[in-house]
């Protein structure tokens, strides 16, 4: 039984050596061209910054039940022991009962929100909330 032809590189192990070698020299290729692809994404984190800033004010000034701004903690030493003025300058105004604040500074970062106050009993009330980032 003798083999005539040049037929054993591609028949024998040697050639599934060389289709798993290409294989993987591909591989290599797409994982470092992708490894490469520099994709840069800007991320605008204002909206996120304000979101966490409102939430800090109203834990700050939070009363007994969720959503009802305490008129008692709407004090500036309140404001300045939940805001290291290292930190964030922060301003909050009621429009019917005055205005606190940690710092005296002027921003363009405002957010009005609807509010309820507890003064003894509920008030409607617009808060707004005014804060620079200084750290």
């Amino acid at each position: 039984m003798n083999k005539k032809g040049g037929g054993e590189i591609l028949s024998g192990k040697t050639g599934y050596y060389i289709v798993y070698i290409f294989i993987f020299a591909i591989s290599i290729a797409i994982a470092a061209a992708y490894i490469n692809n520099k994709v840069t994404v800007n991320v605008d984190f204002s909206v996120l910054e304000r979101d966490v800033v409102s939430s800090m004010v109203f834990d700050c000034l939070k009363g007994s039940e969720f959503g009802i701004i305490d008129y008692n903690k709407f004090k500036s030493e309140n404001l300045k022991e939940c805001f290291d003025e290292n930190t964030y300058y922060v301003k909050v105004k009621l429009r019917e009962s005055g205005e606190i604040r940690n710092f005296d500074f002027s921003s363009d970062n405002r957010v009005e929100y609807y509010v309820l106050v507890d003064k003894g009993e509920l008030q409607r009330d617009f808060l707004s909330l005014e804060f620079e980032n200084v750290a």
